[in-house]
């Protein structure tokens, strides 16, 4: 019985071929290893040639990226499972990093280690550390997929702890908050031990955006569960309801951008809705004024701090 086994989806390998990706892996894994690779129809032929190798599995699965990977982990026979997330390469010295962590904390239920992230031509690549259970900013700042998932399978199998299927963003996510909220600890290895190929980070910019703030109120709400205390869990419930969706780009791509009015979200959602309008339109008029604009917001903060505190109060 293999000691290992990394689980890579065919349908997510785009920028780097699948053989490159499996490759990888092996080059590191010794005999205690299997590598299994989930795939649909499309890419069975792709996968029958990157399965020369005795290590290598094919698991035929139907559904998406999330069914997909969840059949491969079912079928898994290792100790320690990896799910390697799309265009990933491991860096030399990956597997021994996550092995040592494993054995330093026999207690750890996964490992959670960074990656480089390519950067804009004429940049360097950016070193991306992990981040297990976030805070209320750094869940916006979440623009990327983790490079690599390591739990042991007790964690599926006697824990019962699975990746959400209903979240397209923040699905390795949403398996750190289930892990913590089931009391399970999680090791950090701050090295970079893979490589994500592409620029840009594919899953948010081709599919996610639409779904952004959605998965983002499912996600703070799981946060509520596992808050450090009364002031965190404020600033969760804030979190959705004082910027809107340009704020929330703002803080995943890090650039600088002017947050939508509340109003203006609301009006997208249920356009022609009268109050919705008349409260876009005055916040378009207050902008216009400067001074007046300052005043009401500093107006409205300070009316939303008396309200917390009359309810602490209670």
């Amino acid at each position: 019985t293999p000691l290992i086994s990394v689980v890579v989806v065919a349908e997510s390998c785009r920028a780097v071929s699948l053989g490159e990706v499996i490759g990888s892996v092996l080059a590191q894994a010794g005999g205690d290893a299997e590598v299994l690779v989930a795939h649909g129809p499309a890419r069975a032929d792709d996968v029958q040639r990157a399965a020369a190798d005795a290590r290598v599995r094919a698991v035929p699965a139907a559904g998406g990226v999330a069914s997909a990977r969840a059949a491969a982990v079912e079928a898994a026979r290792g100790e320690l499972i990896a799910c390697v997330a799309a265009d990933t390469r491991w860096l030399p010295g990956h597997l021994d990093a996550v092995t040592a962590a494993f054995a330093a904390s026999p207690e750890a239920a996964a490992v959670a280690s960074g990656f480089l992230r390519p950067a804009r031509s004429g940049c360097p690549a950016k070193a991306v550390a992990p981040l297990v259970i976030g805070r209320p900013v750094e869940l916006l700042r979440r623009a990327r997929e983790d490079a690599c998932v390591w739990f042991r399978r007790a964690v599926w199998t006697t824990h019962g702890v699975r990746f959400d299927r209903d979240l397209t963003r923040y699905a390795e996510w949403g398996f750190w908050v289930a892990l913590a909220r089931r009391g399970l600890e999680v090791e950090c290895v701050s090295a970079a031990l893979s490589e994500r190929v592409l620029a840009a980070a594919p899953a948010f910019d081709e599919r996610a955006w639409a779904s952004h703030l959605a998965e983002v109120g499912v996600m703070v709400e799981r946060e509520l569960d596992v808050a450090a205390g009364e002031d965190e869990r404020l600033a969760l419930r804030d979190l959705l309801q004082t910027g809107g969706i340009g704020a929330h780009a703002a803080a995943v791509r890090g650039s600088v951008l002017t947050s939508e009015r509340p109003a203006r979200i609301a009006q997208r959602g249920r356009p022609g809705v009268t109050r919705y309008v008349f409260a876009d339109r005055l916040g378009q008029w207050l902008e216009r004024r400067p001074l007046l604009h300052r005043w009401g917001r500093a107006l409205l903060t300070w009316c939303m701090r008396r309200h917390r505190e009359r309810d602490a109060g209670r």
